[in-house]
C-alpha cells in the first residue's frame, strides 16, 4: 500500500483486509535532484520491496495511486487498486494542465507545508482547519524539496491505463481528481471527499473485498 502525497502508511490502518493477505506498507523517500519519476520508483522497489513480493497486489492512493501504476510497468504486479487518484492522464482535470503551464513548481512557496499546522488559524473555514489538522497529524514527509519534487512529477505525468486488473475506488466529492474526469468502470463512493480513505475506510474496505474475491 502506498500512501498520498507525503503521508504516512496510517491513512490506511481503518481499511479491513482478509488475513489471508500480507500488507506491506511502502514510505516516501526523499527524491535525488531532477530525479525522474521512473528512476525514483526503481529505487523505491529496490530498497523497499524484496524477493519474497512475488506479483504482489499494489494499491495506492492519491500521489500513490500513479506511484504503484509506475512500479507495475517494472516488476510483475497481479492487481491495481487506485484510491482517490488517477489511473491515466486523460483523467488529469484541466487545473493540471493549467499548473503545468504555470510552472507552479518552481514558484509556490513550499516552505510553508513543511509546518502545515501554523496554517490552521488563517482557514476561513472550520472543514479546511479541520483538514490541515488531518494533514499535520498524517504527513511523515514535510519537506519543501520533496513536495517541489512530487508536484512536478504530477504535473507532468503521462501515464496510461495499466493492462493488467485493476479497481479504481473514488469519492463523489473529491476536489483533487474531481470525479467527472474519472473514467469508468469505477466504484463510487457517495458524498466522500479526496480524503475517503479516512473517512469512508467501511466503504473502501468492502470495495477492496469485492475486488480481492474475484482476483482469487
Amino acid at each position: 500500500m502506498m500512501p498520498g502525497l507525503g503521508a504516512s502508511p496510517n491513512i490506511f490502518k481503518g481499511l479491513v483486509v482478509p488475513d489471508t493477505y500480507r500488507i506491506k506498507y511502502l514510505h516516501w523517500m526523499m527524491p535525488k535532484q531532477e530525479e525522474s519519476l521512473t528512476h525514483y520508483v526503481q529505487r523505491l522497489i529496490e530498497t523497499q520491496m524484496d524477493a519474497t513480493d512475488v506479483s504482489p497486489i499494489l494499491a495506492g492512493m492519491s500521489f500513490g495511486g500513479i506511484i504503484v501504476n509506475e512500479i507495475s510497468k517494472q516488476i510483475p504486479v497481479k492487481a491495481l487498486i487506485f484510491i482517490s487518484t488517477t489511473k491515466s492522464k486523460q483523467e488529469l482535470p484541466p487545473k493540471i494542465t493549467l499548473g503545468r503551464w504555470l510552472r507552479v513548481y518552481r514558484w509556490f512557496p513550499f516552505k510553508i507545508i513543511e509546518n502545515p499546522i501554523q496554517l490552521k488559524d488563517y482557514l476561513p473555514s472550520k472543514a479546511w482547519k479541520k483538514r490541515m489538522v488531518l494533514y499535520d497529524r498524517y504527513m511523515e514527509v514535510k519537506d519543501s524539496d520533496y513536495f517541489s519534487w512530487s508536484v512536478e512529477r504530477i504535473l507532468k505525468w503521462q501515464g496510461d491505463l495499466p493492462h493488467i486488473p485493476f479497481v479504481h475506488i473514488h469519492g463523489e466529492k473529491d476536489l483533487m481528481f474531481p470525479f467527472k474526469y474519472i473514467q469508468k468502470p469505477v466504484k463510487v463512493i457517495k458524498g466522500a471527499s479526496h480524503l475517503a480513505v479516512m473517512t469512508h475506510p467501511k466503504q473502501i474496505s468492502a470495495y477492496m473485498l469485492d475486488f480481492l474475491e474475484e482476483l482469487a
